[in-house]
């Protein structure tokens, strides 16, 4: 027997209301958002962390990926994130390059350098479009990168995309204590 649930929703990037559709079954639950489906089975869902300081990007960002069927973990620093990469590790990790203490490009270098973490996969939303920034983030190890302010369905796109062929982690196991550098403080470049 199946469940359904109406939920209005404001998202707030396109300015629009839209309608989104839960079914909830046995062992799955599938999404309808904006004519497209998303399922996802309750012992295969992937975990992403979304680091982001700016609560309205945060917050919209996360509602639309649960939308989705993602379990998401917000945090508003690289120091938190490290946290909660050390309790589990997740399947994906989107990130701001503006971040208090520690910068995105620094907590990308982090994760790249550490062997733990070598293999997650990033992606970057960022008002910072500034190519030498971009550059810089794809040099330290994100796999993509978006412009905020964004459209939600690019973000769909893109983590569909980089989480695709990635096989699902086991977020109920604990993962290892990851060595990190101090935090370094550093302000973004203007040119």
């Amino acid at each position: 027997m199946n469940v359904t649930i109406l939920l209005d929703s404001f998202d707030s990037c396109l300015r629009r209301a839209t309608f989104h559709r839960f079914r909830i079954g046995n062992d799955r639950i599938q999404i309808e958002a904006q004519g497209r489906k998303a399922t996802a089975m309750n012992n295969a869902v992937r975990e992403v962390l979304l680091v982001e300081p700016e609560p309205v990007v945060s917050e919209v960002t996360g509602f639309r990926l649960e939308l989705l069927g993602y379990r998401v973990i917000r945090v508003e620093s690289a120091e938190a994130a490290f946290v909660k990469i050390s309790e589990s590790t997740p399947d994906l990790v989107i990130t701001d390059l503006v971040l208090p203490g520690l910068d995105g490009i620094g907590f990308i270098e982090q994760l790249m350098t550490a062997k733990e973490t070598s293999d997650l996969k990033i992606l970057v939303l960022s008002i910072d479009a500034d190519l030498s920034r971009v550059q810089a983030a794809y040099n330290a190890g994100a796999r993509d990168f978006i412009v905020v302010p964004l459209h939600l369905e690019v973000l769909e796109e893109k983590v569909s995309k980089l989480l695709a062929n990635a096989p699902v982690r086991n977020h109920l196991a604990k993962a290892k204590t990851i060595d990190v550098e101090p935090a370094k403080a550093q302000a973004p470049t203007t040119n």
